[in-house]
């Protein structure tokens, strides 16, 4: 959590530009927040060995088609 825009450490901080530095060394304005949840996980992809054992079984039917295809 920040301090609200109309705060005085906007207009007149006292290290300069960097506030940020103050409010962490000072804890001003800091607020704790609430700790992330981690995501769940996504739905499970199809199944990578499925896939390919699929792939060579085609490759296999597609080289004995034109095989046979050439023989004729």
């Amino acid at each position: 959590g920040w301090p609200p825009d109309d705060d005085p450490i906007y207009k007149n901080p006292p290290y300069g530009d960097a506030f940020v530095v103050f409010m962490l060394l000072t804890g001003y304005g800091l607020k704790p927040t609430p700790q992330n949840m981690p995501t769940p996980p996504g739905p499970a992809g199809p199944d990578i060995t499925m896939i390919a054992v699929i792939l060579i079984i085609a490759l296999v039917v597609i080289a004995v088609g034109i095989y046979y295809m050439k023989k004729k």
